[in-house]
């Protein structure tokens, strides 16, 4: 299914079949027996060391506060956070923006073991008058661990789905803001499946056109030994610099390009150990090798470019030019109207300003995208189904305390309206940790790929975002509070 997927959204071509592999498949559910029996054990083998009496006490009357391992271990999560937070602003690039996806896991981490010194402090300001208001309230203060239990599900689908949603438009911004402080060009031609070589030479013969020159895009391999890693590469006509392109280097000089030369962003360069004025290693798309001296390292992460070469180099194994930057002379609207002229030889061409060219440039590409969002959505329901699980098994854990509402006096529509505050109230807490942690992970993404410490969330996805957490958290406490609530109070009472 999620290969016709694939194939459907242009990841992959047509004919693509997933071949199940049964040792790939049988070791996986070995593992995973393996890991639910070590799971069982130890907490068989832990519950079996209390003492009855005091398991008795525990299960009657929940602590309140902490264990001093568990603050502890908190304590020290929260430690780690602000390491990785400081690392991921003063490493920078793609590294630092990595670390603050780190950042995320530790937050979460240290949300886990200290949200339930949050009970009393969500529950204070809260001014209730209503019974079912007063129950919710008490319910949270008397049980800051079950509190624990219930927000550290949502958090975590807030959190993770947040942090990987406002990475891409981290990383899209941080392209784009690279593009701007490159791309010198009025006009920008392109074509679906790209341009025939002859077409820089025709774009620069239209009038009011003073200066065309054409990229070329390839993804080729570099590292260090056999490590190698994938990085996109432009080729790149050396004098389109100061033309239709603007360098700024942070290390080297790129002026009087000849030859052989390599132009690699600092993050590539320090990932792969690339030194100014050293020779550099590409392995490019056929399988052959490109070796330079690395003349300039850009300050910017490269998300636009990449490494950049001669366009003669990529012309080996990509004859297409990606696209043809142009620079008008007098009347541009003439030079536009010339070049859209040539959408007659070149089936497809298709004109932009500078301005359209980098508001594009955040779409990126549909079939990345709709993988992205494959993966983003498998993730979000894993977790989606953990949290589930996690908060029904915790309501179907209060049957007896339902039962001793009722017998109380209490109506089942109190009792389910008490739950249904109650889930509010977490839920919103919940929501506050998530949007925390995303604040936080994202910012420093953010900060680390060049721009201001300011997450940035498409608004609708956080809208749908914050919708599915708020009916994961109600619908998961609801549900199974109704169907315990059908049973009979006393024989439920008794039974527990």
């Amino acid at each position: 299914m999620i290969g016709r997927a694939l194939v459907r959204a242009g990841v992959y071509e047509d004919g693509f079949h997933v071949r199940p592999d049964p040792a790939a498949f049988a070791g996986t559910v070995a593992f995973l027996v393996v890991l639910t029996q070590a799971a069982v054990w130890a907490t068989a083998s832990r519950a079996a060391r209390v003492h009855p009496a005091e398991a008795m006490r525990e299960a009657t009357l929940e602590g309140r506060g902490l264990t001093r391992r568990r603050l502890a271990a908190g304590l020290v999560a929260l430690a780690g956070a602000a390491a990785l937070l400081v690392a991921s602003l003063v490493t920078g690039g793609d590294r630092g923006a990595e670390q603050g996806f780190l950042l995320t896991l530790a937050l979460m981490l240290a949300c886990a073991l200290l949200a339930p010194l949050a009970a009393r402090p969500v529950t204070a300001p809260l001014q209730v008058r209503s019974a079912e208001g007063m129950l919710a309230v008490a319910a949270i203060r008397t049980a800051p661990r079950r509190l624990a239990s219930a927000v550290t599900p949502i958090v975590m689908v807030a959190a993770v789905s947040g942090a990987l949603m406002g990475a891409g438009a981290a990383g899209a911004r941080a392209d784009r803001r690279d593009a701007a402080d490159r791309v010198t060009s009025d006009v920008v031609v392109r074509a679906e499946g790209g341009l025939p070589p002859d077409a820089a030479a025709r774009a620069a013969a239209t009038p009011g056109v003073r200066a065309a020159f054409a990229l070329k895009r390839s993804t080729v391999l570099a590292g260090q030994g056999t490590s190698l890693q994938s990085a996109s590469a432009v080729g790149v006509d050396p004098e389109a610099f100061g033309t239709v392109l603007r360098l700024r280097p942070a290390d080297g000089s790129a002026e009087r390009l000849r030859g052989d030369w390599i132009i690699a962003p600092a993050a590539q360069a320090s990932l792969f150990g690339w030194r100014v004025g050293r020779p550099a290693t590409l392995w490019l798309a056929d399988g052959t090798t490109y070796t330079a001296p690395l003349v300039a390292v850009t300050p910017r992460n490269g998300g636009w470019a990449g490494a950049i070469v001669p366009r003669t180099v990529l012309a080996r194994v990509s004859p297409m030019d990606a696209e043809i930057h142009v620079r008008t002379s007098g009347d541009g609207a003439r030079a536009r109207a010339g070049l859209a002229a040539l959408a007659e030889d070149y089936p497809g061409l298709r004109t932009s300003d500078r301005a359209a060219y980098l508001r594009g440039l955040g779409r990126g590409d549909p079939a990345a995208a709709a993988f992205g969002y494959l993966v983003l959505g498998l993730i979000v329901l894993f977790a989606a189904v953990s949290a589930i699980n996690t908060l029904a098994m915790a309501a179907a854990r209060r049957t007896g305390e339902f039962a001793l509402l009722r017998l109380c006096g209490a109506t089942p529509r109190q009792v389910s309206r008490a739950v249904r505050a109650e889930s509010l109230i977490v839920t919103a807490l919940a929501l506050v940790l998530g949007g925390a942690i995303t604040w936080l992970s994202i910012g420093a993404a953010s900060f680390a790929l060049g721009g201001p410490f300011l997450p940035v969330l498409p608004v609708g996805q956080a809208a749908a975002l914050v919708a599915g957490c708020v009916a994961i958290g109600v619908l998961s406490a609801v549900v199974p509070a109704r169907l315990a609530l059908r049973a009979d109070p006393l024989a439920a009472s008794q039974r527990t």
